[in-house]
């Protein structure tokens, strides 16, 4: 028994204020009341340690020594960093997670960023978005805009069925138009005007004119 007392007292971790130096490769070099060491940081210590910041010394007779946490941070510096060693998860079970700040919050990723839920909401005065290629799928859209402005350098557009209700309708082409298709109906309640300098209408069989009057000339 003495023996085995012996032997957890020889291992037994004693506690010390540091305050940090600065980094040799991977350790970090603190400053303790009777000279410098290297420690590493703890798995639990998530936030990284920044030069003249205070923190908790865990040491032991086998040399090892740790920093558990950072006790206070050098008043320069306002920046917080959380660091993570290989893949991490956050979950909150059985209630909700919220990330909130007063000012800004950016979510970077170096390779792929994926955002997975039932159901999504996105609210904001502003928004804008730069992709250099985007794709979408999906089975159902539909859209409530107030006003839209669109700016295409050239856009293809291939769609199964196409219903538009307009209540007007105004179209400039500075250039040509075309219009191709296997049959087409125009339907006008009062006036169909048609101006041109030129006019050309060609038909392999019949052309029919239908009216009460037909005036030419």
């Amino acid at each position: 028994m003495e023996c085995i007392l012996n032997e957890l007292q020889e291992s037994q971790p004693w506690l010390e204020y540091g305050k940090v130096v600065g980094y040799k490769d991977e350790s970090i070099i603190v400053s303790l009341s009777n000279g410098y060491i290297q420690a590493e940081r703890a798995i639990s210590c998530v936030v990284r340690p920044e030069k003249d910041d205070t923190v908790l010394i865990s040491m032991d007779a086998e040399g090892r020594c740790f920093i558990l946490s950072v006790l206070v941070r050098a008043q320069e510096s306002q920046k917080t960093d959380l660091i993570f060693s290989g893949d991490v998860t956050i979950r909150a079970e059985q209630g909700r997670m919220n990330l909130l700040a007063d000012r800004d919050i950016t979510i970077g990723s170096d390779e792929n960023l994926s955002l997975a839920s039932e159901q999504f909401s996105l609210h904001a005065r502003k928004g804008r978005v730069a992709v250099d290629k985007i794709s979408v799928l999906s089975r159902v859209f539909q859209a409530n805009i107030k006003g839209v402005k669109v700016v295409f350098a050239s856009m293809e557009q291939i769609i199964g069925r196409l219903t538009q209700k307009l209540r007007n309708s105004f179209r400039f082409i500075k250039e040509h138009h075309e219009v191709q298709a296997g049959s087409a109906r125009y339907l006008v309640d009062d006036m169909l005007s048609m101006h041109s300098k030129n006019a050309l209408h060609m038909a392999e069989e019949i052309v029919t004119i239908n009216g009460e009057q037909v005036h030419l000339g």
